[in-house]
């Protein structure tokens, strides 16, 4: 195969993950969602589009609103993805969010009392928008993938650290009825995405610590995509500002530390944000009451693990050059 045809299937790629994200937002002008309420007595249903969306549902109006502009955001990266690596990674998680809040959306109306509706789902409109934000995710990832693939010394590294987020997690302090706690669990999954990017950390840290977690926890799998791949896979921002943090770094240094902090404050609120949506769709809270809930154990949790890895900014920097120098002696050796 010639550059020439590489550098055009390359672009094809490209777009493909943008062309699936504007059929998601053509089909919002379809059906979007149906409605289910009663007139003296007798079931009535009723489809709601984009358009009618914003003139009936006012109080909605700021969920919707972040939903747009975060698919917009994913196609803007997903377009320029060439000229910065970690682009794939934010488009990603970007439209991961967007579907998450939009499959929150048919059961928001009616937690949050939105008068005369019983009941609400995704009609056919919101079922293709779902669907195609879906295979969206997927391109983008294959995309970004395969810029990015996994050494056989990655894996085994990363897999030594998800094992330490999982002892980690057995060393915990319970909170609430229906879950979670305060733990250092994601210390380890800061330290993947620091080290190999922000990609490497959300398949490793979102993906399979994720779904590890999820069957230790044993929790019902729908819980899996807000609090396990959204909350643990946003960890990966981290790796966002890796370079920053890590390279040409010696020891301890006031710009690496902030931003150490600023990831971990990211991080944070991803997690606390993924889980809040799961709270509203698998236990009927209101968002509120999902934020209330969570942030009472993501918080501090987040914190702390953040914190501790600021103190150990000085020996992992150390740890970090250690592993460069050695994969570059083992690459000339080669």
């Amino acid at each position: 195969m010639s550059p020439k045809t590489k550098q055009v299937l390359g672009k094809v790629q490209t777009f493909v993950p943008v062309l699936l994200a504007l059929i998601a937002l053509g089909f919002l002008f379809a059906p979007m969602f149906t409605f289910t309420f009663k007139i003296d007595g007798e079931k009535v249903y009723e489809n709601i589009n984009v358009i009618q969306f914003f003139s009936n549902f006012q109080p909605l109006h700021f969920t919707f609103i972040v939903f747009l502009v975060l698919i917009v955001i994913g196609i803007v990266f997903a377009i320029i993805y060439d000229k910065n690596k970690t682009f794939g990674f934010i488009s990603i998680m970007s439209f991961t969010l967007a579907l998450s809040l939009f499959i929150m959306q048919s059961g928001f109306y009616v937690y949050n009392n939105v008068p005369n509706y019983s009941k609400a789902k995704l009609a056919w409109g919101g079922i293709v928008t779902c669907v195609s934000l879906a295979f969206a995710i997927l391109t983008e990832f294959i995309v970004s993938y395969r810029k990015n693939q996994m050494t056989i010394r990655d894996i085994a590294e990363d897999g030594m650290l998800i094992a330490m987020a999982i002892i980690l997690d057995f060393i915990k302090i319970p909170i609430g009825a229906t879950g979670g706690s305060i733990n250092l669990q994601m210390l380890p999954l800061f330290v993947i995405a620091l080290r190999h990017g922000p990609l490497q950390g959300f398949i490793s840290a979102g993906i399979v610590y994720g779904f590890i977690s999820c069957l230790a926890d044993v929790s019902p799998f729908t819980t899996y995509p807000f609090d396990y791949l959204i909350g643990f896979g946003g960890t990966a921002v981290m790796g966002l500002f890796s370079n920053l943090i890590l390279k040409d770094k010696k020891d301890y240094n006031a710009v690496g530390e902030l931003f150490l902090f600023l990831g971990g404050i990211l991080a944070t609120l991803i997690r606390w944000f993924g889980s809040s949506i799961s709270s509203v769709v698998n236990y009927q809270l209101t968002f509120v009451e999902g934020l209330a809930y969570n942030i009472v154990y993501i918080l501090p949790s987040g914190l702390i693990a953040t914190v501790v890895l600021m103190v150990l900014y000085g020996p992992i920097i150390k740890l970090n050059n250690f592993a460069n120098k050695s994969r570059s002696v083992t690459s000339e050796s080669e």
